[in-house]
C-alpha cells in the first residue's frame, strides 16, 4: 500500500497523512489549535469522497475503503466484529495457506532468536528452581495480603457460574428468606487470610459447603478454622454433600 504524502503549509516538507498532526504540533512558532484543518488538507476520501473528521481517520478509512483497488482482503474488521468470529476460526495449517504461512513465520522468528542466544528462561526447569518457586509463592502471598480484593475468590465471588451445585442451593435459600449474605468472605485466620463460602453479617454466622473432593483431607484445617471463628464469637455451619441442605439451614438458622 502506497501512503499518500501532503505538503506542510508552514515548512513545505512532505509529510504522510498519519504523521501530519504530530508534525504540525512540532512547530514551535505554529499554533495548531488556531489552524483551519479544512484549509490545510482535504479530509475527503480520494476513492469514495467521504469526508472524515481528521487526518488519522482519513488514513484509516482509505486503507479499508471499498473503492480502494489496493484494499487488503482482511482489512474490513467491522464484519468480523459484528459476526463475533475471527478470520482464522476453524482453519488449520493443512487447510489454509495463511495460517500455514503465519505458523512458519513464527517458527523462523523463534529459531532466529534461539540462534542469537535467546533462552526462554521463564518456561524452563533450570530457571524455576525450588528457591525461586518459594520466593514467587511468598511474593504472591504478600501481595494478596496487602490487596485481598485482587484474590481470585473475591473477583469471582458474585459470578453464579462459579458456584457449585450445593452453593447454589444455599444461595437460593438465603435469597428466598431475604437473609443478607456475603459470598467468599475474607476472614483473617492467624497470619493469613482465608475465605468462607457465606457470611451472614446480621446473624454473625459462617456457612461452609464442604464437597467430598476438596474437603476429604481437610478435616483438621476445617476444625481449626471453626475453633478460631468461635473464639471470635462467630458460629460456623458446615454442610456436606450427604446432608439435606434445606433441613440443615432450617435447623441452625432461627428466623
Amino acid at each position: 500500500m502506497i501512503r499518500t504524502k501532503i505538503k506542510c503549509e508552514l515548512c513545505g516538507r512532505e509529510i504522510s497523512r498519519s504523521n501530519y498532526t504530530k508534525h504540525i504540533r512540532s512547530h514551535e512558532n505554529g499554533n495548531f489549535d488556531k489552524l483551519n484543518h479544512a484549509d490545510i488538507v482535504n479530509l475527503c476520501c480520494r476513492y469514495c469522497g467521504k469526508e472524515c473528521k481528521n487526518r488519522n481517520s482519513l488514513a484509516q478509512h482509505e486503507i479499508r475503503c471499498k473503492e480502494n483497488p489496493d484494499r487488503r482482503a482482511y482489512s474490513n474488521l467491522r464484519d468480523y466484529q459484528k459476526s463475533g468470529k475471527s478470520w482464522n476460526r476453524g482453519l488449520t495449517k493443512e487447510t489454509d495457506e495463511r495460517v500455514a504461512k503465519n505458523s512458519l513465520n513464527v517458527k523462523k522468528t523463534l529459531n532466529k532468536k534461539i540462534e542469537n542466544g535467546w533462552v526462554p528462561k521463564f518456561s524452563t526447569k533450570e530457571f524455576w528452581t525450588d528457591e525461586r518457586k518459594l520466593e514467587q509463592s511468598e511474593r504472591r502471598k504478600k501481595f494478596l495480603m496487602c490487596n485481598p480484593d485482587k484474590h481470585p475468590n473475591r473477583l469471582l465471588a458474585n459470578n453464579r457460574k462459579n458456584f457449585s451445585y450445593l452453593e447454589n442451593i444455599v444461595a437460593d435459600w438465603l435469597s428466598e428468606h431475604e437473609i443478607e449474605y456475603i459470598r467468599q468472605y475474607q476472614y483473617p485466620f492467624k497470619e493469613s487470610i482465608r475465605f468462607v463460602d457465606f457470611y451472614l453479617p446480621k446473624l454473625n454466622m459462617f456457612i461452609e459447603v464442604d464437597g467430598e473432593f476438596w474437603h476429604k483431607d481437610c478435616k483438621d484445617v476445617d476444625k481449626l478454622k471453626d475453633d478460631l471463628a468461635l473464639f471470635d464469637g462467630i458460629k460456623t455451619i458446615r454442610i456436606s454433600s450427604k446432608d439435606r441442605i434445606v433441613d440443615v439451614l432450617n435447623e441452625n438458622i432461627v428466623m
